[in-house]
């Protein structure tokens, strides 16, 4: 008699936790009507130029990028 009355509390319990989980579930998200504060788009290109130098009496020139700080290939004669 204890079996069958544990099967059904089993079966019970299982049944609520199908049929609840199936339900769907209320949820509200906010809504706002603010604008971003800037709406344009600003292209940003690197800076780059020419530095140069003389070895044994002989120009050369290597790009550098003035906006990351880094030398850009290597040094080439004129």
């Amino acid at each position: 008699m204890k079996r069958k009355s544990l099967k059904k509390a089993v079966f019970a319990f299982a049944l609520s936790i199908a049929v609840l989980s199936a339900m769907p579930v209320a949820s509200y998200a906010e809504v706002t009507d603010a604008e971003p504060a800037s709406t344009s788009i600003e292209p940003r290109a690197d800076e780059i130029g020419y530095k140069y130098r003389l070895l044994d009496g002989r120009l050369q020139r290597r790009l550098w990028n003035y906006t990351d700080g880094c030398w850009i290939g290597d040094w080439e004669y004129c």
